[in-house]
């Protein structure tokens, strides 16, 4: 998966596209990667894995798959709202 470089007539054409389904009466949806999400200032998985393992190292060494939803599962409701805290 690469990288995408847009240029304003790309973008033209995209504002084009969803004028014109807009116009139809179409729905849309507009998709963005997570490089969006990060030039948002929004944490990556990893980096959410990260802060996890390193505020409960010893819950995070029980976990069995290294993935995003296996490590969140670890905590409880008050530890997550902590880690999201950490993480702004």
């Amino acid at each position: 998966m690469g990288t995408f470089d847009y240029n304003t007539a790309d973008l033209n054409i995209i504002a084009e596209q969803l004028k014109w389904a807009k116009d139809k009466g179409y729905s849309t949806a507009i998709l963005f990667g997570a490089g969006m999400s990060v030039s948002g200032g929004i944490p990556t998985a990893k980096t959410i894995i990260g802060e996890i393992k390193k505020q409960f190292p010893n819950l995070c060494n029980t976990c069995k798959k290294e993935s995003y939803p296996a490590n969140m599962s670890l905590l409880a409701s008050a530890q997550r709202k902590q880690l999201i805290t950490v993480l702004r």
